[in-house]
Parts: structure tokens; sequence; C-alpha cells
């Protein structure tokens, strides 16, 4: 394999205000609309007071109905709209407010972030022709790594300190394109990709030093733990696996399940690993024992008499104990485990959710839709103070319907409750 060191084309941008956030009627006065003299609409509770002059404003009904209108004032980043380009993956930095954004037609641009804008700071495009696979940042945050196909599969290593200057181009990395990128420390990293190949890679090299054909089907995706001695890995043959990262060698290797296995996670003092399936599950393996299974949460998502759950493409361990799942059916879900119970809906949009990942301080997550130009934010702070007794009695039958979700909105949801709008008239 070829290392090129030329330069992609790169392009750093200050003060783009593309994807400033548009939300500034947070901070419009709608008094305004009585000051002004005859022609201006009056707002909703001037017509409220004109038509009844006795209305008491300190009714319950009253102050529900008012706070209810009321708009929020943004507690996230607006939505980074990439159009014409549509998002193929993302990746926050580690310790900055910044988040890295590929496409599927080859660009790589990076955005600060905050909850008025969203300001795009530098950016890179490939030749034409290349898709955008898999970007993650190095664990120290010096480094982007990229993973590209079309006319063969490249990994691009970008330099973040310096405006994204191109390090170094490994053409034909990989004989299939990359389906899973993962930084295990700060100079060494692994690629899965859609044939089943795992590659271990040595940046102090720039060179594999491992290769191991350990599925038929795609590498979707990996986690390792603080100790840096295993790789658990993922595989849509509906199998997972470990890696000894040091020796290159399988470790360790699960039966193959029913549906294919879509994503990963590592939660409850790294002692346990969640994996998500395509049939709406997540199955709880504990670290160490990658052969079979410990525990199952079944059935999540959407469920009708005439509808199975759909898949889980993404999952992100927001404590130690809950985990939010992204689905086929466009919602994202929370879970706490030990004890199981079904939390809420954290939102829903109108496509199925394919990418999540979390910020730096573990407050907001952003959501790649399939075929979206749109990226969202959402704020999940509230979860810190979120917890559930031990001693609770849970229901394991009881798992979410849509009429049950239609009650649980979460905060970060932009649909409200009828039991938050009633709840203070009792």
């Amino acid at each position: 394999m070829d290392v090129e060191s030329t330069d992609d084309q790169t392009q750093v941008v200050q003060n783009d205000d593309k994807n400033s956030s548009d939300d500034s009627s947070f901070d419009e006065d709608d008094s305004d609309s009585s000051e002004d003299e005859d022609g201006d609409k009056k707002s909703s509770r001037q017509e409220m007071d004109d038509k009844d002059p006795d209305l008491d404003e300190d009714d319950p009904v009253i102050k529900s109905i008012q706070a209810a209108r009321e708009k929020k004032k943004a507690n996230h980043p607006p939505d980074l709209d990439l159009s014409p380009h549509s998002p193929s993956c993302m990746s926050f930095h580690q310790s900055e407010d910044i988040l890295t954004v590929a496409t599927f037609d080859g660009d790589l641009r990076m955005y600060s972030y905050s909850d008025e804008a969203n300001t795009l700071i530098g950016s890179v495009s490939l030749e034409e022709g290349r898709i955008c696979r898999e970007v993650t940042y190095t664990t120290d945050g010096d480094k982007i790594m990229l993973a590209s196909c079309g006319n063969g599969n490249d990994l691009h290593i970008y330099d973040v300190k310096e405006g994204l200057r191109l390090d170094r181009r490994i053409k034909q990395a990989t004989t299939a394109a990359v389906s899973s990128l993962y930084s295990i420390d700060e100079n060494t990293f692994a690629t899965g990709d859609d044939d089943g190949y795992l590659l271990l890679w040595d940046l102090r090299t720039r060179n594999s030093y491992a290769n191991l054909k350990v599925s038929e089907d795609c590498i979707s995706s990996m986690i390792t733990s603080h100790e840096k001695r295993l790789l658990a890995c993922t595989a849509t043959d509906g199998s997972l696996f470990a890696v000894r990262i040091r020796g290159g060698s399988i470790d360790t290797q699960s039966e193959i399940y029913e549906s294919e296995f879509n994503c990963i996670g590592l939660f409850k003092q790294e002692s346990k690993i969640a994996v998500g399936n395509g049939q709406g599950s997540v199955y709880v393996f504990n670290w160490n024992e990658f052969g079979r299974h410990a525990d199952i949460y079944t059935g999540i998502g959407a469920k009708t008499k005439k509808k199975k759950p759909e898949a889980i493409n993404a999952l992100i361990p927001i404590t130690e104990r809950i985990i939010l799942t992204g689905g086929e059916d466009g919602c994202i879900r929370a879970m706490n485990f030990y004890p199981q119970k079904y939390l809420g809906l954290v939102g829903q949009v109108p496509y199925s959710i394919e990418k999540m990942d979390v910020c730096n301080d573990g407050h907001l997550i952003a959501s790649i839709g399939s075929d979206e130009e749109v990226i969202k934010f959402w704020n999940v702070s509230y979860f810190e103070s979120m917890t559930v007794g031990k001693k609770e009695k849970v229901k394991h039958k009881s798992k979410p319907t849509l009429e049950d979700e239609s009650k649980s909105n979460l905060p970060s949801s932009s649909k409200q409750n009828a039991a938050d709008f009633y709840g203070g008239l009792v």
C-alpha cells in the first residue's frame, strides 16, 4: 500500500454565518405589537383581554395556556443545515465545542457550536466521486481520521491544530469500503470494512500491524475499555467478537444471533456492553464474557398489532445506567438498565436515525438521519439528575407502545405531554 502526503484541497473559513441560528425570534418582544399604531395585529393575550376585561391572570387554566404559548429560550444549538449536501458521519471533539461532519459527496467540515449558532471554521473537499464513510478524532483530539471510498478505499489523517492540514493519505488502505472507524489511543486505531476484515493501525509506523477476517458481513461498530487490552466489535451477521489489541489476534467470538448487530456501547463502570440489533432489542454482555449475552431488553420501539419494533441503528450510554437508542422509526428513546425501565422519548424526526454522537461534557447529542441534509442537536443534561430506584417495581412485560410514547415525551422532545400541560391545574 502506498502512503502519500500530498494535500487534499483544504479551506479554512472564519466567521461563516451560513449555519447561524435563525431562532432570533426567541429574543423578540411580542409587546412591540401593542405599542405600534393602527394596522398592527394584536397579540393573543391582548385579544383575550379585549374579549374579557375581567380576565383573571391568576387562573391556573389561563396560566397553563400562556405558559404553553411562550417561546422557550434555546438550550441547544440550532439545526445544522448542510444543504444541498447530506451528512454521512460525524464526530464531536473530546474537549472543545467542535463538531466535525463528513458528507456523501466528499466534504469534511469543522463547526464550532453554541446555543446561538453553528460556525464553519474549516473545510476540506476530496476529489470528485469520493464518498466519506467514517470520521473520528484521535483520543487526544489532535488529529482527524477520515475513511473514504470511490476509486479506492483510502484513509486521510488531518492535523487539527494546523487548520486541517493533511498529515498523510494511505491509498488502498482496505480491500472493501470502511464501515467502522475507531480510535483506541493517540497512536492506535482500528478499521472494519464491508467484507468483515478488521485492521489494527499504528500511526507511528503508518502501516497496519494486524489484518483479521472476523466475519462474512459488515463490521458495524467497535469499542474498548480504559485498559485498552481488548477491542469489542459487532458485525451485521449477528455476532460479537473481541480482539487482543496488542497481539492483533481474536480472543473470543459469540454465537451467531438471528438478527444483525448494529451498534455497541459500554456502561455500568465498563462492566457491561450494550448491543443494539435489527429487531429493536438491546443485548447486554458482561465485559470479558463475549460468548453469550447476560441479559436482554426486547421490543424497544414503536409497536402495534400490525407493526413489529424496528431496528436500532445507533446507541449511546449517556449515564452509567441510562442508554439512548436511535431507531429506524426516527425515535430516540431512553432506557434505564438495572432495573430495566423505559424512560421516554428524547426526540423524534420523520426519518430513520442512522448515527448519533455525544459531545465533550455529555449534555448534548447530535443525530443524523437517512437522506437528510440536517443534523439535529438534543440537550440531554436532565439525565444527570434522573434516577430509578433499585427498590422500584418494574413490570418487565410492559414495553413502549405508540399510545404510551404519546404520554412519555422527555424535556428534550419538541412535543409536550398532556399531563405536563394540565399538571398545574390539580
